[in-house]
């Protein structure tokens, strides 16, 4: 990407989310890369964040279109248990064998 100061422009939870919008932005001319991405899937312990960064320089374009990705399914689409604490789509479940 050469000698372009580095910025964070979005953090997710997931690193598909990441891809999505790293996807998109390069599909617009935008250079961008992923960063912790092994972090989060090889060390469950660790807080899964998972940051797309770019060009200082193109942080307005890169939120704009950021902007316009969906944040979540429409709720009569998606057909997903919802967390009883805070009623998010956003959910798993570990099984751990101690």
């Amino acid at each position: 990407m050469g000698r372009h100061e580095l910025i964070t422009i979005a953090t997710f939870s997931y690193p598909v989310q990441a891809h999505i919008l790293k996807t998109r932005l390069e599909s617009e001319g935008i250079p961008a890369i992923i960063v912790d991405e092994r972090m989060s899937t090889l060390y469950f312990v660790y807080p899964k964040e998972v940051r797309v960064q770019g060009r200082e320089s193109d942080a307005e374009a890169a939120v704009q279109i950021l902007d316009s990705i969906p944040k979540e399914l429409p709720e009569d689409n998606y057909e997903s248990e919802r967390c009883p604490e805070c009623n998010s789509l956003d959910t798993r479940y570990y099984i751990f064998n101690l």
